[in-house]
């Protein structure tokens, strides 16, 4: 017997679609109880009643109605040569199944948020963010988001019969749980301070809220932003605006979404305009880098393609994935669960949008490369290199390549560096007393790894206080939790560290 569609619009839910971890199989309580517990392949009655549902409800809230219907026909007559025993049989298994069908309907028209999901992951999911009970709301529902079936969660609720309900998230405290990869304040050349921010999903939580005030905060001081969506699958809209925000005065219009209707199934005009808050004075003044890949998608494209149309922002890295229509999910006879494009977002001003295409960085570089060359612009764009004289730019050069040495473990380098006569002295924060470091000590910390680390990110250095007299310079360097200054000294071979007191930069 066929069952009503059930709307869902996904929250944090995609990436876990396709990953492989959700394995606490449960059963989905809009669906057959016992149906998660059944190990017996689909029959061909049930894969025909998926079929169907899945092409009538593409006819119905697919957001391009001519794809749609290519997409629909293709379905149905696959449905008739099944009854006709035109067709080779199906695979039983589920997710082959799922599988077979996502890579036929691809063929079609290429649109990564248009798949059908597996019976197992899909009562995850509702497990998961909300308890395994049955949504149960007044709210209506909303479509506000975008994310891609392969890698991004997102962030809005799971609407049932047409109406809204909050998921029951059970939270945890790590940075991936809230999308975030990495965050620091970094500098490579010694002279800039970059905040910066990696982002695996983009979420509107109340908890993302709070962590993205208290980082953009902590970043006051940085110099440039760069916003690192390598790795990012996609998010909620709301999140796009919201991080948005931070780099405009006044309230500007990021883009326009539209939208299907789900009762009358006319098209819906939602223009997306930034809120500015209390930071945006501080951050809208500075520069902004966006770094992208073929894996940057959805959500995470939104942000670039505004930032981009806007001219706020410099992408940098490779073309993204194209994925620019929002979607939303419906629950299917048997536990299946389809995802489907019910939404556009395009460019306010001329319509373009990147559905299909990807968003072509302004700078293509390798994508490993990406976060170095937009560092290295940045050293460039500051100026700050150019004022050194050149007995000043001699020593900042030197002190590069004894942190590098520190932060390699390159012992050689550093004896090349440090001179017989070297005198250190490290003051420890905590207790205030003094140690010794001769020579041969350091000489042994570097080989040993002490200054290496595997999250290269933070092999942060500011180089500043340069002073050259005759023979002698001193310098004051800060590597990131300890403050060095340094004295050095004209050899007949070059410079060499003579003299490094060095105390923790957090002292007490």
């Amino acid at each position: 017997m066929s069952q009503k569609l059930v709307v869902v619009s996904p929250s944090f839910l995609v990436s876990l679609l396709f990953t492989g971890l959700l394995i606490n199989v449960l059963p989905l309580h809009v669906q057959a109880a016992n149906h998660t517990n059944q190990v017996a392949g689909l029959s061909q009655e049930q894969q025909l009643l998926v079929i169907k549902e899945y092409a009538n409800a593409i006819v119905e809230h697919y957001i391009v109605p001519k794809e749609a219907e290519k997409y629909a026909v293709f379905l149905k007559n696959m449905a008739k040569d099944i009854e006709r025993n035109k067709l080779e049989e199906l695979p039983r298994e589920e997710n082959k199944f799922t599988e077979y069908l996502n890579n036929q309907l691809q063929l079609i028209h290429k649109d990564k948020h248009l798949a059908l999901i597996p019976p197992v992951k899909f009562s995850n999911i509702i497990e998961r963010f909300y308890d395994g009970e049955s949504p149960a709301s007044e709210k209506p529902a909303s479509s506000n988001h975008q994310e891609t079936l392969s890698e991004h969660d997102s962030s809005s609720g799971l609407a049932h019969h047409g109406q809204k309900i909050t998921p029951s998230i059970k939270k945890g405290n790590s940075l991936a749980e809230i999308g975030v990869l990495n965050i620091g304040e970094i500098s490579r050349d010694g002279l800039n301070q970059t905040g910066y921010i990696s982002f695996s999903r983009l979420e509107s939580t109340k908890r993302v809220k709070r962590f993205l005030n208290m980082a953009f905060s902590t970043f006051s001081e940085s110099d440039q932003i760069i916003i690192d969506l390598r790795e990012c699958g996609g998010g909620d809209a709301e999140a796009v605006t919201f991080l948005s925000s931070f780099f405009f005065t006044e309230p500007t219009l990021l883009s326009v979404n539209e939208q299907r209707d789900r009762v009358t199934k006319e098209l819906i005009r939602l223009d997306r305009w930034t809120i500015p808050n209390k930071l945006s004075q501080i951050f809208a003044e500075k520069p902004l880098k966006i770094l992208v890949s073929g894996q940057t998608f959805s959500a995470a494209e939104s942000f670039a393609f505004s930032m981009q149309n806007l001219q706020r922002a410099t992408i940098i890295g490779g073309v993204t994935g194209g994925g620019g229509y929002s979607n939303d999910f419906f629950v299917l006879n048997g536990g299946f669960g389809a995802s489907i494009s019910v939404g556009r977002t395009f460019n306010p001003v001329n319509g373009d949008d990147w559905q299909g295409k990807g968003i072509n960085p302004d700078f293509s570089v390798e994508v490993n490369h990406a976060l170095y060359n937009a560092l290295q612009n940045y050293t460039t764009e500051s100026s700050k290199k150019s004022k050194f004289n050149d007995e000043e730019l001699d020593i900042y050069n030197f002190i590069q390549v004894y942190v590098e040495a520190w932060y390699s473990a390159n012992e050689e380098a550093m004896d090349q560096i440090i001179g017989d006569d070297f005198q250190g002295v490290y003051v420890n924060a905590v207790s205030g007393k003094k140690y010794l470091v001769s020579r041969e000590s350091l000489l042994t910390k570097t080989l040993s790894g002490e200054g290496v680390n595997t999250n290269k990110i933070y092999d942060n250095r500011i180089i500043k206080d340069i002073s050259v007299s005759d023979n002698i310079a001193t310098v004051t360097l800060i590597l990131r939790k300890t403050i060095h200054e340094m004295v050095l000294e004209r050899k007949k071979e070059g410079w060499a560290i003579v003299s490094d007191f060095k105390t923790d930069k957090l002292r007490t």
